[in-house]
């Protein structure tokens, strides 16, 4: 039992090693096209994303863009550009004010917050202890918006749109005894760590929303039969 804990203590470890939660700021060093390049650093990930704030003097800034690191190659990130608007997703090439050299990148936005999609109380409770300097988001947030909408199996345009209404950046997803955390805009997994859960899953997660019921009674097809292999469809886990 004791290898078996201090072996999962490593493995978390060795998980998080390289995955920040701390804001990182850069700035654009050149375009390539539709995307810009900034310097490298280890503590964020591809698939991150970031914001990218236009200095129009020393006392006016604005937020103009997000940015998804989409590869990294000889000490430096290419980033893919989008709109900055809630719910708007399409690429950038006719934003009234572009990206430029020398715009500020800052990743790992509101990385603090996280919303965790887990099938149980236990899970939930086990990840606000893991993680308690987190300000967690309640799932009934997100649940309440599913019920109001009659939608009991929530999509990637769901989770985007929650987490553009709460404004946080992170998704956690507990699926079969890993957990993932997951970029709000890109939707890919920065880290993974051992995440075990016991106890009855809950679908579509865990919430104190009860009996969130699809608006085509008797289909069952927009509904989540199974959590785990739910999850791991919807993330593309292999």
């Amino acid at each position: 039992m004791i290898k078996k804990i201090l072996f999962s203590i490593l493995m978390i470890a060795s998980a998080l090693y390289s995955f920040s939660l701390e804001p990182y700021q850069t700035t654009i060093t050149k375009l390539v096209g539709n995307q810009a390049v900034v310097n490298d650093s280890p503590t964020v990930q591809i698939g991150s994303s970031g914001i990218i704030i236009h200095n129009y003097d020393s006392e006016h800034r604005t937020i103009i863009a997000k940015a998804v690191v989409t590869k990294k190659e000889a000490g430096s990130m290419y980033l893919k550009l989008y709109y900055y608007k809630d719910l708007n997703m399409d690429a950038l090439p006719s934003y009234k004010i572009v990206p430029q050299v020398g715009d500020t990148v800052i990743f790992n936005y509101l990385y603090k917050r996280v919303l965790p999609i887990v099938p149980n109380e236990s899970s939930f409770n086990a990840f606000k202890q893991r993680f308690p300097n987190l300000d967690v988001v309640h799932p009934d947030l997100f649940a309440y918006e599913l019920a109001k909408d009659s939608n009991p199996a929530p999509k990637l345009s769901d989770f985007r749109h929650e987490c553009n209404a709460d404004d946080f950046g992170l998704l956690f997803f507990a699926v079969n005894d890993n957990g993932y955390f997951v970029d709000c805009t890109s939707f890919k997994v920065i880290a993974k760590l051992p995440f075990p859960t016991e106890g009855k899953k809950q679908t579509p997660f865990y919430t104190r929303i009860k009996n969130i019921k699809s608006k085509f009674f008797g289909l069952g097809s927009d509904e989540v039969k199974k959590f785990d292999a739910y999850y791991q469809k919807l993330l593309g886990l292999k």
